[in-house]
C-alpha cells in the first residue's frame, strides 16, 4: 500500500484545546481609498492588505494580530492512517464548521483524506458536498468547502509534538473566523 500521509501525522490523536478567532476587517471601498484601477484593499489588526491577499493568506492559516490561547477540551479524537485518509470519532461541544461548512455549536465529525500540497496538509472530505464546488487539485490551498459564498481550508501542523488543526473560513469575500484545535497523540 502506498503511503500518502506524511508519516508525522499519521496515528491516533486526542483533542486537548480549541480556540477560535473572528477578526474585524475594515474594508477600504471610498474613491479616495482604492487607487484608480487598483483592487480594494482591507485592514485587519493594523495590516492593510488587498483583500485578495487577505483572503489568501487567510485561508492558508496565516494570522494578523493576536492568536487566542485554546481553552481546555475533550472529547475528540482524530486518526490519520498510512494511505492519508483521516477519521474522526467522539462528541464534544465546542465551535465546529460541519462537512457542508455550517457552523454548529457541537463538534459532528467527519472522515476523508489529506491533500500534501506545497502550502502544506490540507483535510479534504472524499469527495466534495454535492452541491458545493468540486476540488481544484492544483490549488495553491485546497479548499475542504467552496460554495459561492463561503470557502472553508482545514490546514495540519506539527509543533512542538502537538497537532494544530486550523479551520479558516472566508464567507461572502471578506467575513474571516477561524477555528483551531489542539490535539495530542493518544495512547
Amino acid at each position: 500500500m502506498a503511503r500518502t500521509a506524511p508519516a508525522e501525522f499519521e496515528g491516533r490523536w486526542r483533542l486537548v484545546g480549541a480556540a477560535d478567532e473572528e477578526p474585524v476587517v475594515t474594508l477600504a471601498d471610498t474613491a479616495d481609498d482604492v487607487p484608480s484601477g487598483g483592487e480594494s484593499q482591507a485592514v485587519v489588526a493594523g495590516v492593510r492588505v488587498p483583500l485578495a491577499e487577505l483572503t489568501r493568506r487567510w485561508l492558508a492559516g496565516e494570522s494578523f494580530g493576536r492568536r487566542p490561547p485554546p481553552e481546555p477540551v475533550t472529547g475528540l479524537r482524530l486518526e490519520i492512517d498510512e494511505t492519508g485518509g483521516f477519521t474522526e470519532f467522539g462528541t464534544a461541544q465546542l465551535p465546529w464548521f460541519s462537512d457542508e461548512g455550517v457552523l454548529e455549536a457541537t463538534a459532528r465529525p467527519f472522515g476523508g483524506r489529506i491533500a500534501a500540497v506545497p502550502a502544506g496538509i490540507f483535510l479534504l472530505l472524499d469527495k466534495p458536498v454535492a452541491w458545493a464546488r468540486g476540488y481544484d487539485e492544483s490549488a495553491e490551498v485546497p479548499a475542504r468547502l467552496d460554495d459561492g459564498d463561503t470557502v472553508v481550508t482545514d490546514r495540519l501542523c506539527l509543533e512542538n509534538g502537538r497537532l494544530l488543526r486550523t479551520v479558516s473560513v472566508v464567507t461572502d469575500g471578506a467575513t474571516l473566523s477561524r477555528l483551531r484545535y489542539e490535539y495530542v497523540a493518544a495512547s
